[in-house]
């Protein structure tokens, strides 16, 4: 079996993909996780931006076409 990997996402990037790769892990729109990140951004005073950074160094990135030839 094949195991599933939660990458970042160069094809549905907005800034460093973590949220992309984050809903296509979980099968979930990703425009619905921005905006559940942007509304959190204002209780947390921005402090989900430090696991945001975390995540784009921890997560491995998603290969390129080019790269997988």
């Amino acid at each position: 079996m094949k195991k599933k990997l939660m990458r970042t996402n160069y094809s549905d990037k907005v800034l460093l993909g973590v949220l992309g790769g984050i809903s296509r892990y979980f099968g979930i729109k990703p425009i619905i996780l921005r905006v559940l990140f942007v509304i959190g951004l204002i209780p947390t005073s921005f402090l989900l931006i430090i696991p945001y950074t975390i995540l784009s160094y921890i997560m491995p990135r998603e290969r390129l076409e080019e790269d997988r030839k």
